[in-house]
């Protein structure tokens, strides 16, 4: 090893290109100036960012063996932060002040454990990471929070810890217009789940439409399916128990949550979105046989439909029994859409009035080429006489 004495403003010349500039300092801290051609700064950052990106790759598939600890997180983020110890020497921790980062970081590592996405951890993300892995802060604005992409659709979530009324207000635009983004980037079909410890309704009514015009007036019908970070983590643990950890379950699920949301008002879809979750875990664990109640089928307003002797033909109204009413058989339109007066329950059959009280769907009344007919509901639709177009 060759020693040197500098003072300062002394220098070593390395090479051609480089000077190290000895300017001062101390015997603990010194001073060097380095000039350098800008092509050996590029090589090194290069450098340690594909350590980092090497790093961080190996962090990734830990990440399916470390579901139970993902979920013991969200715990702590539901409860909004704390600690949790397992022995002396393992703790994990959920600072209070941090929680928005923690939300985005503990979903990052879920997408992780779930895995088979053709995009790198590293693009999944838009926070940032210190060297432990840990979350530095929220993602910036401008794009969405996490981008999983697999081989046939993408899965956009998005997370906020706002749980007031003001959570419609504050995502609502941002996230239809990113998951509006991400279908015209995705030559494949992409889905929206919105999760947050607390869904407020108009935030569920916003994403029940869906509507976003994107530029030139393109008007789109988005899917975004609205979860508490709860439901979620019940239906993560879910996967990782019984074996069905993979994202057609995710797809699987939002798909069967939008099923009814041109039918449902919002706090209709948020019941039945709870209750499909709890449905589709009791099916994971204990095998698609475990429900005895076949699924009463979907109706929606103004829908067309092909009956096999009266061909086709459209739902213009539903016929209602209102046992409470002084007049019990009553005729609702059914045609472009859902009365306001009138919520249509999760179970598909049952609807409150404002002044009628609860009733039962009887039969969708459909306009064929020659004639109108009431057709009963659900045994008509469930017989295999008709099929919804």
């Amino acid at each position: 090893m060759l020693k040197l004495t500098l003072r300062p403003g002394e220098f070593i010349d390395i090479g051609e290109n480089v000077r190290v500039i000895f300017s001062g300092g101390s015997a603990n801290n010194i001073h060097l100036l380095v000039d350098a051609p800008r092509e050996i700064n590029i090589a090194r950052r290069r450098l340690e960012n594909i350590l980092s990106q090497t790093d961080e790759i190996q962090y990734a598939k830990e990440q399916c063996n470390q579901w139970q600890e993902i979920a013991d997180y969200m715990e702590l983020l539901i409860k909004g932060g704390g600690k949790r110890t397992y022995d002396d020497d393992n703790v994990i921790e959920v600072p209070k002040d941090e929680t928005p980062a923690y939300l985005e970081w503990i979903l990052w590592r879920a997408s992780l454990a779930i895995d088979h996405m053709v995009n790198k951890p590293y693009e999944v993300r838009g926070f940032k990471l210190d060297s432990d892995f840990l979350p530095v802060s929220a993602a910036g604005g401008g794009k969405g929070d996490l981008y999983c992409e697999f081989n046939d659709f993408t899965i956009l979530t998005e997370v906020t810890m706002s749980t007031s009324s003001r959570q419609e207000a504050m995502e609502g635009e941002p996230v239809r217009r990113h998951v509006s983004d991400a279908v015209l980037k995705y030559n494949k079909p992409v889905y929206g789940m919105f999760i947050a410890v607390k869904i407020d309704t108009n935030t569920a009514e916003t994403f029940r439409h869906g509507i976003w015009y994107a530029r030139g007036d393109l008007k789109q019908r988005l899917d975004i399916v609205p979860l508490t970070l709860a439901q979620y983590r019940e239906y993560f643990m879910a996967m990782f128990r019984t074996g069905h950890a993979n994202p057609e379950k995710l797809r699987e699920l939002i798909l069967l949550c939008e099923t009814r949301r041109d039918i449902l008002n919002a706090p209709g879809w948020k019941a039945y979105i709870g209750n499909t979750v709890d449905e589709k875990i009791k099916r994971m664990e204990k095998g698609p046989l475990v429900s005895k109640s076949k699924e009463l089928p979907i109706v929606p307003p103004g829908a067309n439909i092909c009956h096999l002797i009266y061909g086709e033909g459209r739902v213009v109204a539903m016929d209602v029994y209102f046992p409470e009413a002084k007049v019990k058989d009553k005729k609702i339109p059914y045609l472009v859409g859902i009365p306001d007066e009138i919520s249509l329950y999760a179970d598909g059959k049952t609807i409150l009035h404002e002044r009628y009280g609860e009733g039962i769907i009887r039969a969708y009344v459909v306009a064929f080429q020659n004639e109108i007919i009431p057709l009963c509901f659900p045994k008509v639709f469930s017989e295999g006489c008709v099929k919804i177009l």
